[in-house]
Protein backbone atom coordinates (compact mmCIF):
# COMPACT_ATOMS: atom_id res chain seq x y z
CA UNK A 1 0.00 0.00 0.00
CA UNK A 2 0.90 3.29 -0.79
CA UNK A 3 1.89 5.86 1.84
CA UNK A 4 -0.89 8.24 3.38
CA UNK A 5 -1.34 11.48 1.84
CA UNK A 6 -1.16 14.51 4.79
CA UNK A 7 -4.22 16.62 5.02
CA UNK A 8 -3.43 19.88 4.44
CA UNK A 9 -3.64 22.42 7.60
CA UNK A 10 -5.40 24.97 8.36
CA UNK A 11 -6.34 27.76 11.85
CA UNK A 12 -9.33 28.85 13.10
CA UNK A 13 -9.73 32.04 14.19
CA UNK A 14 -12.24 32.81 16.82
CA UNK A 15 -12.68 30.50 20.49
CA UNK A 16 -16.22 30.36 21.31
CA UNK A 17 -19.41 28.45 21.40
CA UNK A 18 -19.46 28.95 17.40
CA UNK A 19 -16.04 27.14 16.93
CA UNK A 20 -17.26 24.62 18.42
CA UNK A 21 -19.56 23.70 15.56
CA UNK A 22 -17.00 24.67 13.37
CA UNK A 23 -14.19 21.90 14.95
CA UNK A 24 -16.71 19.49 14.67
CA UNK A 25 -17.64 20.14 11.14
CA UNK A 26 -13.94 20.49 9.71
CA UNK A 27 -13.24 16.66 11.65
CA UNK A 28 -16.22 15.40 9.89
CA UNK A 29 -15.55 16.69 6.31
CA UNK A 30 -12.49 15.26 7.12
CA UNK A 31 -10.26 17.38 4.41
CA UNK A 32 -8.10 19.01 6.67
CA UNK A 33 -5.80 18.82 9.71
CA UNK A 34 -6.37 21.64 12.55
CA UNK A 35 -3.33 23.28 13.97
CA UNK A 36 -5.09 25.27 16.94
CA UNK A 37 -7.55 28.32 17.23
CA UNK A 38 -6.43 31.99 17.33
CA UNK A 39 -8.69 34.53 19.67
CA UNK A 40 -7.67 38.14 19.89
CA UNK A 41 -8.80 37.95 23.63
CA UNK A 42 -5.48 36.94 25.15
CA UNK A 43 -7.39 35.41 28.20
CA UNK A 44 -8.14 32.48 25.87
CA UNK A 45 -4.45 31.73 25.19
CA UNK A 46 -3.50 27.78 26.45
CA UNK A 47 -7.29 27.02 26.72
CA UNK A 48 -8.74 23.72 24.87
CA UNK A 49 -11.62 23.38 22.95
CA UNK A 50 -12.85 19.74 21.93
CA UNK A 51 -8.72 19.15 21.68
CA UNK A 52 -7.85 22.14 20.03
CA UNK A 53 -5.71 24.73 21.36
CA UNK A 54 -6.09 28.28 21.26
CA UNK A 55 -2.45 29.03 20.22
CA UNK A 56 -2.73 33.00 20.96
CA UNK A 57 -3.96 36.29 19.13
CA UNK A 58 -2.94 38.01 15.95
CA UNK A 59 0.74 38.10 16.95
CA UNK A 60 1.21 34.34 16.00
CA UNK A 61 0.10 34.83 12.42
CA UNK A 62 3.42 35.37 10.98
CA UNK A 63 5.02 32.77 13.05
CA UNK A 64 1.94 30.45 11.22
CA UNK A 65 3.10 31.92 7.68
CA UNK A 66 6.65 31.38 8.53
CA UNK A 67 5.69 27.62 9.29
CA UNK A 68 3.53 26.99 6.14
CA UNK A 69 -0.06 27.22 7.65
CA UNK A 70 -2.17 29.37 4.80
CA UNK A 71 -5.55 28.22 5.11
CA UNK A 72 -8.08 29.41 7.68
CA UNK A 73 -11.61 29.49 9.00
CA UNK A 74 -13.46 31.99 10.93
CA UNK A 75 -15.30 30.91 13.28
CA UNK A 76 -16.78 34.07 14.49
CA UNK A 77 -21.05 34.25 14.54
CA UNK A 78 -21.24 37.96 14.20
CA UNK A 79 -21.30 39.75 10.36
CA UNK A 80 -19.88 42.80 10.82
CA UNK A 81 -16.50 41.18 13.39
CA UNK A 82 -16.47 37.80 10.83
CA UNK A 83 -16.36 40.33 7.67
CA UNK A 84 -13.44 42.49 9.18
CA UNK A 85 -11.72 39.78 10.47
CA UNK A 86 -12.12 37.83 6.77
CA UNK A 87 -10.52 40.94 5.17
CA UNK A 88 -7.47 41.34 7.70
CA UNK A 89 -6.69 37.61 7.10
CA UNK A 90 -7.13 37.47 3.17
CA UNK A 91 -5.22 40.92 2.79
CA UNK A 92 -2.10 39.21 5.24
CA UNK A 93 -2.09 36.44 1.86
CA UNK A 94 -4.18 33.97 3.70
CA UNK A 95 -6.93 31.63 2.13
CA UNK A 96 -10.21 31.62 3.38
CA UNK A 97 -11.66 27.48 3.15
CA UNK A 98 -14.82 26.81 2.65
CA UNK A 99 -16.00 23.87 5.49
CA UNK A 100 -19.37 21.90 4.11
CA UNK A 101 -20.73 18.68 6.81
CA UNK A 102 -21.32 15.75 4.79
CA UNK A 103 -24.74 15.80 4.84
CA UNK A 104 -25.72 18.52 3.45
CA UNK A 105 -27.10 18.68 0.26
CA UNK A 106 -25.96 20.84 -2.75
CA UNK A 107 -27.06 20.31 -6.02
CA UNK A 108 -25.74 21.23 -9.68
CA UNK A 109 -24.29 24.81 -10.17
CA UNK A 110 -24.29 25.60 -7.07
CA UNK A 111 -21.28 28.46 -6.27
CA UNK A 112 -19.74 28.84 -3.00
CA UNK A 113 -17.71 31.57 -1.58
CA UNK A 114 -14.72 30.66 0.44
CA UNK A 115 -15.24 30.85 4.15
CA UNK A 116 -18.33 29.76 3.97
CA UNK A 117 -19.90 27.36 6.22
CA UNK A 118 -22.77 24.94 5.70
CA UNK A 119 -23.98 22.67 8.44
CA UNK A 120 -25.57 19.57 8.77
CA UNK A 121 -28.61 19.10 6.93
CA UNK A 122 -29.25 21.89 5.01
CA UNK A 123 -30.38 21.47 1.38
CA UNK A 124 -28.98 24.39 -1.44
CA UNK A 125 -30.71 23.77 -4.43
CA UNK A 126 -29.84 24.01 -8.41
CA UNK A 127 -27.89 27.59 -9.56
CA UNK A 128 -27.90 29.19 -5.91
CA UNK A 129 -25.06 31.53 -5.19
CA UNK A 130 -23.55 31.74 -1.57
CA UNK A 131 -21.18 34.36 -1.23
CA UNK A 132 -18.06 34.69 1.07
CA UNK A 133 -18.06 33.64 4.77
CA UNK A 134 -21.68 32.53 4.65
CA UNK A 135 -23.29 30.73 7.54
CA UNK A 136 -26.02 28.01 6.97
CA UNK A 137 -26.69 26.72 10.23
CA UNK A 138 -28.53 23.11 10.37
CA UNK A 139 -31.69 22.92 8.88
CA UNK A 140 -31.29 25.34 6.06
CA UNK A 141 -33.26 25.48 2.36
CA UNK A 142 -32.32 27.31 -0.12
CA UNK A 143 -34.65 27.23 -3.31
CA UNK A 144 -33.01 27.55 -6.49
CA UNK A 145 -31.52 30.63 -8.41
CA UNK A 146 -31.35 31.90 -4.79
CA UNK A 147 -28.25 34.61 -4.20
CA UNK A 148 -26.47 35.23 -0.90
CA UNK A 149 -24.35 37.86 -0.22
CA UNK A 150 -20.82 38.06 1.50
CA UNK A 151 -21.49 37.60 4.98
CA UNK A 152 -25.27 36.68 5.69
CA UNK A 153 -26.12 34.18 8.27
CA UNK A 154 -28.95 31.50 7.86
CA UNK A 155 -29.83 30.54 11.68
CA UNK A 156 -31.30 27.08 12.34
CA UNK A 157 -34.13 26.04 10.32
CA UNK A 158 -34.45 29.12 7.86
CA UNK A 159 -36.54 28.43 4.97
CA UNK A 160 -36.05 30.07 1.43
CA UNK A 161 -38.17 29.58 -1.99
CA UNK A 162 -36.25 29.91 -5.31
CA UNK A 163 -35.30 33.45 -6.70
CA UNK A 164 -34.44 35.00 -3.24
CA UNK A 165 -31.74 37.24 -2.76
CA UNK A 166 -30.63 38.68 0.35
CA UNK A 167 -27.90 41.39 0.81
CA UNK A 168 -24.19 41.25 2.16
CA UNK A 169 -24.33 40.86 6.44
CA UNK A 170 -27.86 40.26 6.55
CA UNK A 171 -29.08 37.93 9.71
CA UNK A 172 -32.28 35.75 9.33
CA UNK A 173 -33.60 34.66 12.45
CA UNK A 174 -34.26 30.74 13.71
CA UNK A 175 -37.33 29.23 11.37
CA UNK A 176 -37.96 32.34 9.14
CA UNK A 177 -39.67 31.72 5.85
CA UNK A 178 -38.95 33.83 2.83
CA UNK A 179 -41.30 33.02 -0.12
CA UNK A 180 -40.28 33.01 -3.81
CA UNK A 181 -38.92 36.04 -5.83
CA UNK A 182 -38.25 38.12 -2.89
CA UNK A 183 -35.28 40.51 -2.65
CA UNK A 184 -33.78 41.58 1.15
CA UNK A 185 -31.54 44.18 1.22
CA UNK A 186 -28.46 44.52 2.93
CA UNK A 187 -27.44 44.73 6.72
CA UNK A 188 -30.62 43.57 7.25
CA UNK A 189 -32.16 41.35 10.58
CA UNK A 190 -35.47 39.58 10.13
CA UNK A 191 -36.91 38.32 13.34
CA UNK A 192 -37.36 34.27 14.36
CA UNK A 193 -40.18 33.01 12.96
CA UNK A 194 -41.46 35.45 10.08
CA UNK A 195 -42.75 35.09 7.07
CA UNK A 196 -41.15 37.39 4.61
CA UNK A 197 -43.50 37.91 1.92
CA UNK A 198 -42.60 41.02 0.01
CA UNK A 199 -39.21 43.11 -0.41
CA UNK A 200 -36.86 44.49 2.61
CA UNK A 201 -34.41 47.26 1.86
CA UNK A 202 -31.50 48.01 3.16
CA UNK A 203 -30.73 48.35 7.62
CA UNK A 204 -33.74 47.37 8.40
CA UNK A 205 -35.66 44.79 11.20
CA UNK A 206 -38.31 42.72 10.24
CA UNK A 207 -40.32 40.52 12.13
CA UNK A 208 -43.98 39.02 12.25
CA UNK A 209 -46.26 36.70 9.87
CA UNK A 210 -46.39 38.61 7.88
CA UNK A 211 -43.13 40.56 8.89
CA UNK A 212 -43.01 44.20 8.59
CA UNK A 213 -40.25 46.50 9.15
CA UNK A 214 -39.98 47.22 13.08
CA UNK A 215 -37.28 50.27 12.92
CA UNK A 216 -33.83 50.70 11.04
CA UNK A 217 -31.14 48.69 12.64
CA UNK A 218 -28.56 50.52 14.92
CA UNK A 219 -26.25 47.25 14.79
CA UNK A 220 -24.93 45.86 11.68
CA UNK A 221 -26.80 42.71 13.03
Amino acid sequence: MGAAIAKPTLFIYGAGGHAKIVIETIKRQGRHNIVGLLDDDPREKGRELLGCQVLGGQEILDELQTAGVHRCFVAIGNNEARHQKSEDLLNMGFELVSVIDPTAIILSGVSIGPGTLVLGYSYVGVDVRLGQACILSMNCLVGHDSSLGDYVHLTPGVRFGGNVNIGEESFVGLGAVVLPGVHIGRRVTVGAGAAVTRDLPDGVVAAGVPAEILHRNTRRE
